[in-house]
C-alpha cells in the first residue's frame, strides 16, 4: 500500500511540475474509513477511504528545479533540501489482494473531484463517503485504486 501511495504521489509531482526533481520523503496516513459503508463492489468488494499528506524535498540547486521561480529563496533544512507537503485521498479495495493493480490518479481541477461524476454518474463530492458518491460503481467493480491530491 505505501509502495502504491508513494509511487502515485511522486509521479503527481513529476507530472505536474515536470522540470522538478523533487522525492517522497515520507507519508502519513491521517485516517482511515470504509467507503460507501456495507457496499460490495462486485470481485473487488468492499473499498476504504485514505487520507493523508505526503512530504517531499527537493534540491534548490538542481539544475533541473531551475525553472522553479523563487525556489533558491525557500527556506532549506539541515541537508539544504526545500521541504513541501502535499494532501492526499485514495479510494482503494479494502482487500488489496482483491485489486486489479491499476492506479488511476486524477488531475483534479481547483481541487475539485471529477471522474466520479464523470465515470461513475455520481453527485458531486471532494469528500466521497457514501453509496451516493460511489455513483454506478463503474471503477470500483474493476477493482481501481483512485487518487488525488493537492
Amino acid at each position: 500500500m505505501r509502495r502504491i501511495i508513494t509511487a502515485a504521489l511522486f509521479l503527481t509531482v513529476a507530472c505536474l511540475s515536470s522540470p522538478a526533481a523533487a522525492r517522497v520523503e515520507r507519508i502519513e496516513i491521517l485516517s482511515r474509513q470504509d467507503f460507501a459503508p456495507g457496499i460490495e463492489f462486485g470481485d473487488a468488494g468492499a473499498y476504504e477511504k485514505l487520507r493523508g499528506r505526503a512530504f517531499f524535498a527537493l534540491d534548490p540547486n538542481a539544475a533541473a528545479n531551475a525553472p522553479v521561480t523563487d525556489l533558491k529563496l525557500a527556506p532549506r533544512d539541515a541537508r539544504g533540501l526545500v521541504e513541501f507537503s502535499a494532501e492526499f485521498l485514495v479510494l482503494r479495495p479494502k482487500v488489496t489482494a482483491r485489486g486489479n493493480g491499476t492506479l488511476l490518479y486524477e488531475v483534479n481541477n481547483r481541487g475539485n473531484i471529477a471522474i466520479l461524476r464523470q465515470l461513475h454518474e455520481a453527485s458531486f463530492s471532494n469528500d466521497p463517503a457514501t453509496v451516493a458518491d460511489a455513483g454506478n460503481g463503474f471503477l470500483f467493480r474493476r477493482g481501481v485504486t483512485l487518487v488525488w491530491s493537492a
